[in-house]
């Protein structure tokens, strides 16, 4: 038996379906700060956040691909991100990979994706389509 993480904070995703926004639902974020990536597979990767809505502190996920992938590591300096991609080169997937200093991001637009099912919960990430 597997008893559920009592530190899992609800999900902003599923919390946004909940107040009646639809999946595909453009969501725009502003001054985010990225320290790490999970690496989901070949050409999926997320973030994961806190959030802070009118007093509640919730889960946060975004999903993205290899060619935003490659932007937001396009704010690292040339040496940084040979060294970030040689760091994680022979690295199985899934996993995490920390980057060598956070990468502020000062948009993310993004949309309400479909409800996922993990372990011990459902949550529902917001996909990117742009970053600034």
């Amino acid at each position: 038996m597997t008893q559920e993480p009592s530190h899992l904070k609800p999900d902003l995703g599923l919390h946004r379906l909940q107040q009646g926004h639809s999946q595909g639902t453009v969501q725009i974020f502003y001054g985010v700060e990225v320290v790490d990536f999970d690496f989901v597979s070949p050409n999926l990767h997320s973030i994961m956040f806190e959030y802070s809505e009118d007093g509640v502190a919730y889960a946060l996920s975004f999903d993205f691909d290899n060619q935003l992938m490659s932007q937001i590591l396009g704010k690292l300096s040339p040496t940084e991100c040979a060294s970030f991609l040689n760091s994680i080169k022979r690295r199985e997937i899934p996993f995490r990979a920390a980057l060598p200093h956070p990468i502020h991001l000062n948009t993310i637009e993004s949309y309400l994706g479909e409800t996922q099912y993990g372990a011990h919960d459902a949550f529902v990430p917001f996909v990117i389509t742009r970053i600034d």
